[in-house]
């Protein structure tokens, strides 16, 4: 036992709030089918319990710290608990969009063509509107040569100018309105993006919330999970399942319940890094 305060001591906890050292004894999983034991060949590991080594994945020690203080100074302090993905009191799993089914209609296009068409693209590097605009410049040099050299006769097309230039003009615009979206989605976020209370995991409680019921983060048990393509890549994610499927299973699909938590590369040692820092958010006798 430690010398952290009980849960129920705890301003603020719930008698239900998760420590490692107080895990109540687990009955034993149910026996699987054939289609449950097949997934488990996919399970390369099964992640500890309690053994804390206090790193965090990359993600949360450099850009997300960044992107988190942005979002801070913005919505401000009453704000961001309900715009947030992670508090002192939820993990949430699962984003609310108060939004119509038009906003969300031109809003996937605006993203879509402003980000195929803009000079720069992901990471800084060159976007897709370089090719566009290459293709203009080809448009132009084919109707140079038919001007030179096939009909020589015929008056110079100046119309064919406007070829790379609305090209260049177009994905100029569409430069700006992605680096504004960027630079602004914030809005988009505080006004129509909430991250969700009702599919999270609770540190205050103890408990994991979602569609399908409540249920006590020591009911879960994580997994490293690898997958493979046609070319024999391998992938890896970081499962955390239910462990008591008969209470859990989604009555439509008949699957699980499970959360899937991505990381910024692929590498095995982030998916251990994001269950230890899961982990440690949810107990109570860890700082915060």
């Amino acid at each position: 036992m430690t010398n952290a305060a009980q849960p129920e001591e705890q301003e603020g906890y719930e008698e239900t709030a998760f420590t490692a050292d107080r895990i109540p004894r687990q009955a034993p999983p149910p026996p699987k089918g054939k289609l449950g034991k097949l997934g488990d060949a996919f399970d390369m590991a099964r992640l500890p319990w309690g053994h804390y080594i206090g790193v965090n994945p990359s993600e949360f020690e450099y850009e997300y710290s960044g992107s988190w203080y942005r979002e801070y100074k913005y919505m401000g302090e009453e704000d961001y608990h309900d715009h947030s993905m992670i508090n002192e009191m939820r993990w949430s799993q699962f984003v609310d969009e108060d939004i119509s089914l038009i906003y969300r209609f031109f809003r996937f296009w605006f993203v879509f063509w402003t980000h195929l068409l803009s000079f720069i693209g992901p990471g800084g590097g060159k976007g897709g509107g370089w090719f566009i605009s290459a293709i203009g410049v080809f448009v132009l040099l084919l109707l140079l040569v038919s001007a030179f050299f096939v009909n020589p006769d015929e008056p110079f097309p100046y119309d064919g100018l406007l070829v790379p230039l609305s090209f260049f003009l177009l994905c100029g615009v569409a430069t700006i309105f992605k680096g504004l979206f960027e630079k602004y989605s914030i809005l988009f976020y505080k006004s129509n993006k909430n991250w969700s209370n009702d599919v999270a995991f609770c540190r205050r409680s103890g408990l994991v919330k979602s569609f399908q019921g409540n249920f006590p983060f020591y009911e879960f048990d994580a997994f490293i999970e690898m997958s493979a393509d046609m070319k024999g890549n391998q992938y890896h994610t970081l499962k955390v399942r239910h462990r008591y499927p008969q209470f859990s299973k989604d009555k439509r699909s008949g699957l699980p319940l499970e959360f899937t938590f991505p990381t910024d590369t692929g590498s095995i040692a982030e998916r251990y890094a994001m269950w230890d820092m899961l982990s440690r958010y949810m107990d109570v006798s860890q700082p915060l």
